[in-house]
């Protein structure tokens, strides 16, 4: 019987291999899916990963202390694991995309405080940081939420209000808003001028969530009957609406309405249903193919190509599913307890 082979990874905190690593419990006996150990040390918090197997994990070799944190490289396929260089050990990493690295070297008092990097080189670049005035906020933290080549996404979330959203320029460290960019263009981080224009007769209301893969859309609806929109380009009528909100993806619109999910083909338009076993799916995720959610204590996996969901049970512990580089990743962890865990390949079965 042919397999397809979907990796597992488990994060914990970095521990290095030792003479008792070959007294180490087996800790993938009796899963099923079975899974195969992966000669991968644990890794540990890992905020950052560019969707090709590599991320950027934090640990502390020798202390808890923020500017103690060691960078790590590791790509969870092959195991490589390289320390990250950064500008100084004091830096942090604030955001990543596939192919930029924004960290904050505020600590270091240089006078620089944000530098700009990328997966494939140590090379970094300074980079305008935040006015001091939005720096220093008092009535609101700043929080980088995506970069690409020519900008960064900055929210900020007051005490007492609703988040706002504004664009860093990486080249002159200008400061845009929503209403700089329109309602017959979308935010592109790529874009010099951050302004893409949208095709007709798609437009957005300022303020509202809006996704755009031309030549989809999704929009907030307001009004008397709130909801989400599905548009099309060249095509004046909704061609779905929907309560719950959706995620748009370039081949796929998916939604839950917390016990079951949902994936319409935009191709077909043809709308797959599945049943979120395991309690429900209020966390499904969708990345790619794959939808994933945690039932506690097992993990459930729904490959929207083979419509068929597969539970990853592994006895005695707890297992939690997310996807990186199109491929399903788990951690695995006992109970109660913060023994570290180990690596695997779960032989998902057509």
């Amino acid at each position: 019987m042919r397999r397809f082979f979907v990796l597992v990874v488990l994060l914990v905190p970095l521990m290095s291999h030792s003479a008792d690593a070959a007294e180490a419990p087996d800790w993938f006996a009796g899963a099923s899916p079975p899974i195969t150990a992966l000669p991968l040390g644990a890794l540990g918090y890992a905020p950052a990963e560019d969707g090709r197997g590599n991320e950027l994990v934090y640990s502390t070799p020798s202390s808890p202390a923020l500017d103690q944190l060691v960078v790590q490289q590791v790509n969870v396929f092959t195991g490589v694991t390289r320390t990250r260089p950064l500008p100084s050990e004091h830096c942090r990493i604030e955001v990543a995309s596939p192919d930029r690295i924004l960290v904050d070297c505020s600590a270091v008092g240089d006078g620089t405080a944000l530098y700009l990097g990328r997966w494939d080189s140590d090379v970094w670049t300074p980079t305008p940081g935040l006015p001091q005035g939005l720096a220093q906020s008092e009535d609101s933290v700043p929080v980088f939420a995506a970069v690409r080549a020519s900008w960064a996404t900055v929210q900020f979330t007051p005490y007492h209000g609703s988040t706002d959203t504004l664009y860093l320029s990486l080249a002159d460290g200008r400061m845009l808003r929503d209403v700089d960019v329109g309602p017959r263009a979308v935010a592109d981080l790529d874009q010099a001028t951050l302004a893409r224009p949208l095709c007709k007769p798609i437009s957005r209301t300022v303020g509202f969530g809006f996704q755009y893969v031309k030549p989809w859309a999704v929009r907030q609806l307001g009004g008397k009957h709130p909801g989400w929109a599905l548009d099309r380009c060249g095509r004046r009528r909704h061609q779905l609406v929907l309560s719950a909100f959706p995620l748009l993806t370039s081949k796929r619109l998916v939604w839950n309405d917390g016990t079951h999910g949902y994936a319409r083909d935009l191709r077909t338009g043809r709308t797959q249903r599945f049943a979120c076993d395991g309690g429900g799916c209020g966390a499904v995720t969708f990345v790619g193919r794959y939808a994933t959610w945690n039932g506690y204590p097992d993990g459930y996996v729904r490959d929207l190509v083979r419509k068929r969901t597969t539970r990853v049970h592994v006895p005695g512990s707890y297992v939690m599913l997310r996807v990186i580089g199109g491929r399903v990743l788990a951690s695995v962890r006992l109970p109660g307890t913060a023994a570290p865990g180990a690596s695997g390949v779960v032989q998902v079965p057509k």
